[in-house]
């Protein structure tokens, strides 16, 4: 009977050395065997898979004993380990146990809550077998194999051929619709649709179908080598035309010199100061011009803010109650006053709905005007532990993306992050239009961001969505379907399941 086998990784790769391309030979403790076909994971200290391979053959060879000229030298086993596959961290589902032992022989009781897709599901390798695509199950793999988008290798691994069966996988065998996953609108076809690496490749994320995700090519240019945390949260409406976000220029003929394609290059526009037609925009009165620090770069987490941009924090759980002016919109709506300073138009900013953020959003230089909104200020160490021993729990979710806790301490807004035995915490400016149930949700499942790009985030699924009487609207986003409740123009709770949402 084939086993399953989860070693830590250090010793593994201390006490085997290798032998081929992908091979390795691992000599055996006295009390431990491997045998032909068994499976083999590695994981670290944290818990989390990060290898897999097979045991290819089994042996004996002599033991250190045979070099001194014993009569009889005791004899030692090896196992031949190969096809050794990268696993990063959330490609494989994560099992509720906590494997500690060095070396662990899963039975039928553990293997469900080590691996608990190992008896539902199948692992998807990369072409080269060097890096795990994700987890399908079989009806998915018998469809996907069947249309082509999956090949079976002769050690009976099925790998993706090629980067451009991803996308097919996700629209034909996923069933994921064709909208953008960076700014929801509409994608024509799948010949057209652009694969984005969530987390981008640059950053360290892996080139593998659970880090893929559907984008216009103009959004995906646009986003380039961002962190989720570090999105544009001005991605265009859906239904806007997605193209006038780029000056674009008419390509040159084809076939040009030496055979080459020249193509011009695909330049934002400056300051990404794009008004879609047919949309009122919000008249505020003239703003100062933004700092120099603001209009920079985010700040590394640490680096204080500029003080000419500080917020005044929040002293409650929930934010602010919107103040009696309310940022003014095409239409006879009141403006603000003249001369309001950057300040004050941040605050406008943490204090409006839903449908005034959107509006605000179309302002000039949105990006580095909300910079600062959108930083996550990671705590030093000394004050983090006293925000968890000080703060007061506020929202808490646990999901695939982590564990998330938003504590409210000395007036201001804590964000405590816990994967694995990692844990961080940062400084957060909660807005009106998102609470902080909502915002904890969200984080649990797409990852760690700031409440003002959640906000803008959710924005294009409530202006699509249909809410019922309650303000529930079923939604989905990455391929996760989940249902947004709004009320009051402000996402209040965001639920699994329909029934569960609140009434």
């Amino acid at each position: 009977m084939l086993s399953v086998h989860v070693l830590l990784d250090e010793i593994f790769f201390a006490t085997s050395w290798p032998v081929g391309d992908q091979q390795r030979v691992l000599l055996l403790p006295t009390n431990r065997g491997l045998h032909v076909g068994d499976t083999v994971f590695l994981r670290n200290d944290d818990g989390e898979l990060t290898w897999v391979c097979d045991v290819l053959a089994t042996g004996e060879v002599d033991g250190t004993g045979a070099w001194n000229g014993e009569d009889q030298p005791p004899r030692q086993r090896h196992a031949l380990l190969g096809y050794l596959a990268r696993i990063h961290p959330g490609v494989v589902p994560r099992g509720s146990s906590r494997l500690v032992a060095r070396w662990v022989t899963l039975n039928r009781r553990t293997v469900q809550s080590a691996l608990p897709w190992w008896e539902k599901g199948l692992l998807v390798y990369h072409s080269t077998l060097r890096l795990i695509e994700g987890v399908l199950s079989p009806e998915h793999v018998h469809k996907a194999a069947e249309l082509g988008y999956l090949n079976r290798h002769p050690s009976g691994h099925w790998v993706i051929p090629h980067g451009e069966a991803r996308k097919r996988i996700l629209v034909h065998v996923l069933g994921a619709d064709l909208t953008c996953g960076l700014c929801g609108g509409p994608i024509s076809a799948v010949e057209e649709a652009t694969q984005d690496h969530v987390i981008p490749v640059s950053q360290g994320g892996p080139d593998a179908l659970a880090n893929v995700q559907l984008a216009h090519r103009s959004c995906n240019e646009l986003k380039g080598n961002a962190l989720p945390e570090q999105y544009p949260p001005f991605f265009p409406r859906p239904g806007d035309e997605v193209a006038r976000w780029y000056d674009r220029a008419a390509r040159r003929a084809r076939g040009g010199r030496n055979g080459r394609n020249h193509r011009t290059r695909l330049v934002p526009a400056a300051a990404f100061q794009v008004q879609p037609r047919d949309v009122p925009l919000a008249v505020l009165a003239p703003a100062s011009r933004p700092s120099q620090a603001a209009a920079s770069s985010h700040p590394e987490p640490g680096e204080p803010e500029p003080d000419n941009l500080a917020l005044p924090a929040f002293g409650s759980g929930e934010p602010p109650e919107r103040a009696d002016h309310k940022p003014a919109v095409a239409g006879g709506q009141e403006e603000s006053a003249p001369g309001a300073g950057e300040q004050e138009w941040l605050t406008t900013v943490r204090e409006a709905c839903l449908k005034d953020l959107m509006a605000l959003s179309r302002e000039p230089n949105w990006a580095a005007r909300t910079a600062t909104l959108r930083t996550l200020e990671q705590l030093p160490r000394s004050r983090a532990t006293l925000a968890k021993e000080q703060g007061t729990l506020l929202a808490e979710a646990q999901g695939p993306k982590g564990r998330f806790q938003l504590l409210e301490w000395q007036g201001e807004h804590v964000l405590v992050e816990e994967r694995g035995r990692r844990q961080a915490l940062h400084l957060v400016k909660m807005i009106y239009a998102l609470s902080p149930r909502a915002y904890v949700w969200y984080l649990s499942r797409f990852g760690r961001t700031s409440p003002l790009a959640v906000a803008m985030a959710l924005s294009p699924l409530w202006q699509k969505g249909t809410p019922d009487e309650h303000g529930r609207m079923q939604v989905k986003k990455s391929g996760i379907q989940f249902v947004l409740v709004v009320q009051d123009e402000r996402v209040t709770d965001c639920v699994e399941e329909l029934s569960l949402a609140a009434s």
